[in-house]
């Protein structure tokens, strides 16, 4: 008989079926295929494969199953080639199954209620390295992005960030697993049970009161975000590919490039000109719309000053500069012009792709650029950059009702993408305006609700036209940052150098393990 008191043995059939159950969930938990429930149970039943074999066999099979998934779920989504990506995704896969192992280390030294904090804590403070000072991605696979549809529990990121929704869902699995290997000790599991159950009634419910308690009558402003044509830009890539590396033939095919590149901004003019005259107060163009050389920069630009002066609207281009001769070769930026038509100022790429843009994107601006308006005050940043919370959180500080931030992306990233660029609208209390080429363009509001979208796949003239509430809700995290996490790494530390076995501690983990 089992010495935890449960009277039932875990069986090795068991363990595995656990491990069956794993496997699938582990494949829609994050990246291309994402079932919300799963982000909950995947770790869940990972963990109860690892808890209930011997350490060699529960660690070892158990980081398999995790890389096999990774390597499967994240197919086109980073933009990496070859052996290239297994080595990517094998380093994601060691640095989000290090938890495991450390909750296996740790936690069978630990009384009841701690034992299951050692998980969520391990989860959020390695995460925090990661992401700060190793991964290029920013945080790229955090499971808090599988949960955007869950408003109330998206309101947590407006004190903790993304880590308080991960803590939430890693302990959720750490209770789990404590209540399977003591499923016979109803004084111990009601006792870890109330902790965890009322933690998580207390975060749902001031959620849900944030939600509804929420301003409804307050003054907007009508926003339109604007995507180039799918047809010419696909003309444009076309030549692009056909431009011979040197000699006469190379300038003749470069001036065909600039011939379809003005078609491009033409529309794009004409389409700025519709909606500014249909009331728009701001007009976005996703990412690198514009299509340039420093010989036809200047005229776009005033261009869209005679617009911006003549219906006093705010015009953010989302630019693309070729400078073929120059290094770098290209430049990602963002031109904003003012409702009196003036050029307000200009943003580049903050935050280019690893491997991607970084080869010919010079280096970015420093700081999110703030616009200062009669009305609000609004931040702008392009695509990647929203990607790092650390980044976004200059715009919160600033008090901005809105970030503005033209994006392309492509169709194995959409719509996470989208998805998780809402969580930086929740965390800093204001709203987002994201027009996308080839992606989800979306518009939402401080509490993170979908105010306006269109996906934008293969539509010519693809325009997304909504009304954005110019308010503020109030957000600790924008002032006090990852405070939350570095609390985790401390605890974490702290159970390490407390770790001993007590009279309350749950001693079937080591001692149900068949042999």
């Amino acid at each position: 008989m089992n010495r935890s008191g449960t009277g039932r043995a875990n069986t090795p059939a068991l363990s595995w079926l656990f491990l069956a159950a794993a496997v699938p969930l582990l494949c829609v938990a994050n990246g291309r295929w994402i079932l919300p429930l799963a982000g909950w149970l995947a770790p869940t039943f990972l963990l109860l494969f690892i808890q209930s074999r011997p350490p060699l066999v529960g660690l070892g099979v158990g980081f398999l199953a995790q890389f096999l998934a990774f390597s499967l779920n994240w197919q086109g989504m980073i933009p990496v080639p070859g052996l290239w990506y297994y080595l990517v995704t094998g380093t994601y896969a060691v640095v989000y199954f290090a938890p495991f192992a450390i909750h296996r280390w740790l936690a069978p030294r630990q009384s009841a209620v701690r034992s299951t904090l050692v998980l969520p804590t391990a989860w959020v403070a390695i995460e925090l390295i990661f992401q700060r000072f190793a991964s290029p991605y920013g945080s790229w696979a955090s499971l808090a992005y599988t949960q955007v549809d869950q408003l109330p529990l998206l309101q947590l990121s407006t004190v903790t960030g993304i880590a308080g929704i991960h803590f939430l869902m890693l302990w959720f699995a750490a209770t789990c697993s404590f209540a399977w290997q003591n499923r016979g000790r109803a004084g111990l599991l009601l006792r870890v049970a109330r902790v965890y159950s009322g933690v998580l009634v207390a975060v749902w419910v001031s959620g849900e009161l944030r939600v509804r308690l929420a301003p409804l009558d307050v003054e907007s402003v009508r926003v339109a975000g604007i995507t180039p044509s799918a047809r010419l830009t696909s003309d444009l890539r076309q030549s692009m590919a056909k431009v011979p590396p040197a000699g006469a033939r190379q300038n003749a095919a470069r001036e065909a490039l600039i011939g379809i590149a003005d078609q491009i901004n033409e529309d794009l003019l004409e389409r700025t000109r519709t909606e500014a005259h249909a009331g728009s107060d701001l007009i976005v163009w996703s990412e690198h719309a514009g299509r340039v050389t420093p010989r036809t920069e200047t005229r776009l630009v005033q261009q869209a000053q005679e617009i911006a002066d003549e219906f006093e609207v705010i015009i953010v281009m989302g630019m693309g500069v070729w400078r073929p001769r120059e290094q770098p070769s290209f430049e990602n930026k963002a031109v904003i012009i003012s409702a009196h038509g003036e050029q307000a100022g200009t943003y580049f790429k903050a935050k280019p792709i690893v491997g991607q843009e970084t080869s010919s994107l010079g280096r970015g601006d420093s700081n999110v650029w703030i616009l200062e308006s009669p009305r609000a005050r609004f931040a702008v940043l392009i695509c990647h950059d929203l990607d790092f919370p650390g980044f976004v959180r200059q715009a919160g500080r600033a008090n901005t009702v809105a970030l503005l931030a033209p994006s392309a992306d492509w169709d194995a990233i959409t719509p996470l993408h989208a998805r998780m660029a809402i969580l930086r609208a929740v965390e800093n209390g204001c709203s987002l305006v994201r027009p996308c080429e080839n992606g989800l363009s979306l518009a939402v509001d401080p509490l993170g609700r979908i105010l306006t979208s269109q996906l934008d796949h293969g539509l010519d003239g693809n325009v997304m036209v909504g009304h954005v509430p110019l308010f503020r809700l109030r957000s600790a995290y924008s002032h006090i940052g990852d405070l939350f996490a570095y609390l985790c790494a401390l605890g974490l530390i702290a159970l390490a150098a407390s770790g001993r076995r007590t009279k309350s501690t749950p001693r079937g983990l080591d001692e149900a393990i068949p042999r």
